[in-house]
């Protein structure tokens, strides 16, 4: 539950700044454009340039999709932190409530997953390209084009990587955990020591 209260926060603070951009508060600035641009800024600062700028350029692309998503993904976030902060606190009835969340959280990370991939898929190739020109250099025996498209499919690769482990499995380890006997039977007994009503093991998921 701490890996998706981590996660709820994340969520929250991306589908805002994601907001605040598609709603035209915070347009890219020069500075983005000159570190991207300039070989001579430092390594580290040059990517995340690059990235940030193929993300915003994409995302002003795919407005229609890019908005509703955000707004999911705030909303989403910001559930998610509090129910897994209830669920962490033994609050009763928080085990309900916490699979309900984490069930729709991965719901909205599958639609975001398919229909963003545009946007994974340009930042992939602008920062295969830059790595080409810059740091990474050519893979052995294979032209420019064919050297950017093997990063570029290695890059994707690592982010399917990274989904499935760290937003799926989170949420899949996190809805094992609070499905186990164990769990059942803490929040039962949370819920009995209160007021003796009713008990999180009865109450049907909704």
């Amino acid at each position: 539950m701490c890996l998706c209260w981590i996660v709820g926060l994340f969520g929250a603070t991306s589908g805002c700044s994601t907001l605040s951009y598609l709603r035209g508060s915070h347009p890219p600035g020069s500075t983005l454009a000159l570190e991207a641009d300039d070989p001579q800024a430092p390594a580290m600062a040059r990517t995340v340039a690059v990235l940030e700028r193929a993300r915003l350029q994409a995302l002003g692309e795919r407005h229609r999709e890019a908005f509703p998503l955000s707004v999911a993904q705030l909303l989403l976030g910001m559930l998610l932190v509090l129910a897994s902060g209830a669920a962490l606190a033994g609050r009763r009835n928080a085990r309900n409530l916490a699979l309900q969340v984490i069930a729709v959280n991965a719901l909205i990370a599958l639609v975001e997953w398919v229909l963003m991939s545009p946007v994974r898929d340009a930042m992939a190739q602008a920062l295969a390209a830059d790595g080409v020109d810059h740091g990474l250099g050519l893979v052995p025996e294979l032209t420019r084009e064919q050297s950017i498209e093997w990063y570029r499919a290695a890059m994707l690769w690592a982010e399917r990587a990274r989904f499935a482990l760290l937003e799926l499995g989170v949420f899949g380890g996190a809805a094992v955990a609070l499905t186990r006997e164990r769990t059942r039977r803490f929040f039962a007994a949370v819920a009995q020591a209160t007021d003796d009503g009713p008990s999180d093991q009865d109450e049907p998921l909704q």
